[in-house]
């Protein structure tokens, strides 16, 4: 669920076998909140071993999420990645280091266990505000 729709249900409607939209509205400070997830095509081996294994096809999710700032003049800088693909990221964005720390968000902790799943996301945002 998104920026609203929990009292009303929530429809994902697939595009194909392998896509998926997801649109959601309604939230105080969230214009809209739209979420794309396309996977490997796995209900298709040759597909699945062929095409997306030899070009480096994933699964991937895109998340829009259209901040309403209220005509204030604040930027929000907000990104989410897997911990193995942080330093990555980080060098491939240019601006993204100078506007961006790991944040410290109450609703994201990572048991002691857990730390060295590199597979567990990252927050990183401009204040921890933003990313609670």
């Amino acid at each position: 669920m998104g920026c609203g729709d929990e009292d009303k249900g929530f429809a994902i409607m697939q595009k194909t076998y392998a896509d998926y939209e997801y649109f959601a509205s309604g939230r105080k400070n969230c214009k809209y909140a739209e979420f794309h997830l396309n996977l490997i095509r796995r209900h298709c081996p040759i597909t699945e071993f062929g095409f997306d294994f030899v070009n480096g096809n994933v699964d991937r999710l895109v998340m829009e999420i259209a901040i309403d700032t209220n005509n204030r003049d604040i930027p929000l800088e907000f990104f989410v990645c897997r911990k193995k693909d942080l330093k990555s990221k980080m060098k491939s964005i240019d601006y993204l280091s100078d506007f961006v720390k790991n944040a410290s968000a109450k609703n994201y902790k990572i048991a002691d266990k857990d730390m060295s799943n590199k597979n567990l996301l990252s927050i990183m945002s401009e204040h921890d505000e933003i990313a609670n």
